[in-house]
């Protein structure tokens, strides 16, 4: 999923609406109750999920995955050796 929540840890804006951005920088910048909520809402996401444990166990996963898919399908060509 994305790492930003609109409103819980960040705010989102369409690809190439500046206009938007703008808007909502202005408003981050000018709500203090709005910034203290996204700092908030980041700091806990990092807490939950950027540990070093929960990413050493995504990282483990991943290698998993693509170690599986290695074995299953073994690469053809260049690397094979007679």
């Amino acid at each position: 999923p994305y790492m930003v929540r609109h409103g819980v840890n960040g705010l989102v804006y369409p690809t190439g609406r500046y206009d938007i951005l703008a808007r909502e920088i202005h408003r981050l910048a000018s709500d203090e109750r709005l910034y203290r909520q996204l700092s908030g809402g980041a700091y806990q996401r990092f807490l939950a999920e950027l540990n070093a444990k929960h990413m050493t166990e995504n990282t483990e996963r991943l290698y998993r995955v693509l170690y599986d898919r290695a074995v299953s399908k073994p690469l053809k060509g260049r690397y094979e050796h007679s």
